[in-house]
């Protein structure tokens, strides 16, 4: 999580969506590089870094997934393991 990746706009877009009646849960996991915890609110659950074992827990509870960059960057990981979930995959044209 780090807001050179995005995750200022995520917790923004999370905010609006909840402001509006949206029953949305917000759930982050990962590292944690340069959000503070009062740029947290956004979040209901921050599973930190997961172990492997439990990754395919993690993606049989998502809904969507939104990957967003402010840089161009490879095919992340992450977008194949959702996929491979059966995860609906959103994606900013930096991803």
């Amino acid at each position: 999580m780090s807001r050179v990746k995005g995750f200022d706009l995520v917790c923004g877009a999370v905010d609006a969506l909840k402001r509006q009646g949206s029953g949305v849960e917000f759930r982050v996991a990962g590292v944690r590089h340069d959000v503070p915890l009062t740029q947290m609110e956004c979040v209901d659950k921050d599973l930190r870094v997961l172990d492997l074992s439990d990754v395919p827990s993690f993606w049989a509870q998502v809904d969507a997934f939104v990957l967003l960059s402010r840089w161009v960057e490879g095919l992340p990981f992450v977008l194949l393991e959702g996929l491979q979930a059966g995860c609906a995959m959103a994606a900013t044209r930096g991803s």
